[in-house]
């Protein structure tokens, strides 16, 4: 029998995002954004490992202070290529797979992910992704990929835009892979946005769990329905 494969959720960031600078620690109702996300991924079953990929620089030291104080192990590598940060966190910690997350994702969602790891074990995909077509909100994003195909598409990238979206190069070359595609049941929600990008995307997240907690919602058990439902009615403006 072959050995079990091992899968770990890569999670980049840094601190000087050109919108929302050292977005990922600042704390929304007492906890740093980054840890949320970290917490969400806490819950996944079937993952063997999370790990943190910064830059090499000294701005982002306070990210690796942050989440190596947490026992989390953070990889180090270049600002100006994502994608192979990415690979060097799968190199030094021997993954197969690599699920990247956004650290500006509060609702990355651990059923999703679980159903994406379900998917690879299966066998004969080379990616899971739930973005294109998009019928979940922004930040509500799985992306699964083989370390092996991903390493061997990196060297196509094609311009900075590809090195800083480190998936980009998965969808315009999707033809020569094994791709596997969650949808939303029920109506598509690709046009609500539950990612962080902007000081107006913090302080309404705020609000949400301001609101979550009036009605009895718990942020660390619910899921992203919740929400969406939340924005639809209009109880978050």
């Amino acid at each position: 029998m072959p050995p079990r494969e091992r899968i770990g959720a890569v999670i980049p960031c840094r601190l000087d995002s050109t919108r929302l600078r050292r977005k990922v620690l600042r704390r929304v109702r007492g906890r740093a954004l980054l840890d949320r996300v970290l917490d969400r991924c806490r819950e996944v079953a079937g993952l063997d490992l999370i790990v943190v990929a910064t830059t090499d620089r000294a701005v982002d030291d306070p990210i690796a202070d942050h989440v190596a104080a947490q026992g989390v192990p953070v990889y180090r590598g270049r600002l100006d290529d994502v994608g192979k940060r990415l690979l060097g966190a799968a190199s030094a910690h021997d993954l197969d797979w690599i699920a990247r997350v956004n650290a500006d994702s509060p609702f990355v969602d651990p059923r999703l992910l679980e159903a994406a790891i379900a998917t690879v074990r299966a066998g004969s995909v080379d990616f899971v992704t739930n973005l294109h077509p998009r019928t979940f909100p922004y930040g509500v994003s799985v992306e699964l990929v083989r370390t092996q195909v991903y390493e061997r598409l990196v060297e196509l990238r094609e311009g900075p835009e590809e090195r800083d979206h480190p998936t980009q190069v998965l969808y315009r070359l999707a033809d020569r892979l094994r791709v596997r595609r969650i949808h939303k049941p029920g109506p598509p929600a690709g046009h609500l946005r539950l990612t962080i990008d902007t000081p107006g995307d913090l302080e309404r997240f705020g609000r949400m769990l301001d609101v979550m907690a009036k009605r009895g919602l718990s942020w660390e058990r619910t899921g992203y329905e919740d929400a969406v439902a939340l924005l639809q009615e209009g109880a978050v403006p």
